[in-house]
């Protein structure tokens, strides 16, 4: 197994102007460590991303850090949706210990996988549900329940907006991880989206020398809106 280099990712919290405690360190390295182990198994993400977990993973997780205007302005629920290997919400949760959050997955291995790994690192205040994002029993269930939604699991760009969307707090904002563009998914959100809320494109402030096109879709539930 290599050894992590977490220089990358400090590079990048140090840009955030984002604390790297022991224990944080330690928990990204355990967090290395436990998901190749696991990916031998598993298969949670692609060999080729195992040479770049660090950089493609760890510090894409966090760029929403580099959109801070449109970030809720207090956060108390997230809600990672399809959260697969733990991506964004483990690292998003090591670097913002005290928010709770839900890591929701429909595949019974990868929900096995987020149990054991947020036992491992010993993260508190985390939720994990093995459910669809479409299921009636969970939109019932968490309606209107979460001030920041984050998915990086956007195959389905309309299934995913049009299930997300209720699950938003007034002022809760829906951040969808998007490669370098967004046009074929502009065509219909329209069509989705009503005048309770609004939607921007974002390019967030990548760290030096990151290596990936990235957008974010950002759509913010009105405060009015019931």
């Amino acid at each position: 197994m290599s050894k992590i280099d977490l220089s990358v990712l400090k590079s990048a919290l140090d840009f955030y102007k984002i604390g790297f405690s022991l224990m944080q360190k330690n928990q990204f390295t355990r967090f290395y460590d436990f998901l190749l182990v696991s990916n031998r198994r598993h298969n949670l993400i692609s060999s080729q991303d195992e040479q770049r977990l660090v950089i493609r993973h760890f510090v894409d997780s966090l760029l929403l850090f580099g959109i801070p205007d449109f970030l809720p302005r207090k956060i108390f629920h997230i809600l990672d949706a399809g959260s697969g290997a733990g991506f964004p919400g483990i690292p998003l949760k090591i670097c913002l210990p005290e928010i709770p959050m839900m890591l929701l997955d429909a595949q019974r291995k990868r929900v096995a996988f987020l149990k054991n790994a947020v036992r491992k690192l010993e993260l508190s205040e985390v939720e994990i549900v093995h459910s669809r994002l479409e299921c009636p029993r969970f939109q019932s269930d968490f309606a209107g329940n979460f001030d920041l939604i984050v998915s990086r699991a956007v195959e389905n760009f309309d299934l995913i907006l049009k299930n997300c969307l209720p699950l938003l707090t007034p002022d809760g904002i829906l951040l969808l991880y998007k490669g370098g563009c967004v046009e074929k998914e502009l065509e219909t959100v329209d069509q989705i989206i009503s005048s309770a809320f609004t939607y921007v494109v974002i390019k967030p402030h990548l760290p030096p020398n990151f290596p990936y096109q990235r957008l974010f879709f950002v759509v913010r539930k009105n405060s009015l809106s019931i």
